[in-house]
């Protein structure tokens, strides 16, 4: 009887992981115009600008890769797992919520009770910038040391 239970837990607990694994598709919206109420960097902008005309033709962003030339030029950062990150900070309000937006796999640091710092994959800026709370995003500029 407790092997029966055990391997009726078992194939219950695979079917349960594989349904969470499987990608859902993760619609195309950087062609949208950015929200109002949230001032952006000019980097942020050029950004988004440079994400819609790449994805353009895509009706899903759940394989999308950005280029090589968007990589190198935003400073994105390529995960092992061939996920694309974006890293910035946010002005937020107290109505910011930082479990809401890491449940899609954003990655925040509080730095002050004004501004947190952001790590969050690139298909899921759409979602972050949807998050109640959110006054201001704005991207880190390289600085380059001449000698």
């Amino acid at each position: 009887m407790k092997l029966l239970y055990k391997l009726t837990v078992c194939i219950l607990g695979i079917a349960v992981l594989s349904g969470c694994a499987a990608t859902k598709a993760i619609p195309n919206k950087f062609s949208e115009k950015l929200p109002e109420n949230i001032t952006y960097s000019v980097m942020f902008e050029s950004l988004w600008y440079e994400l819609g005309q790449e994805t353009a033709g895509l009706k899903s962003l759940s394989r999308y890769q950005p280029s090589d030339k968007i990589v190198k030029q935003y400073n994105l950062q390529r995960q092992e797992d061939k996920i694309v990150t974006v890293s910035g900070y946010l002005r937020k309000t107290s109505a910011f919520d930082a479990t809401a937006v890491g449940l899609f796999g954003c990655q925040i640091t509080e730095l002050s009770d004004e501004i947190v710092s952001f790590t969050c994959p690139v298909v899921r800026l759409p979602e972050l910038l949807k998050a109640e709370g959110i006054t201001g995003i704005e991207l880190p500029t390289r600085i380059i040391i001449r000698r």
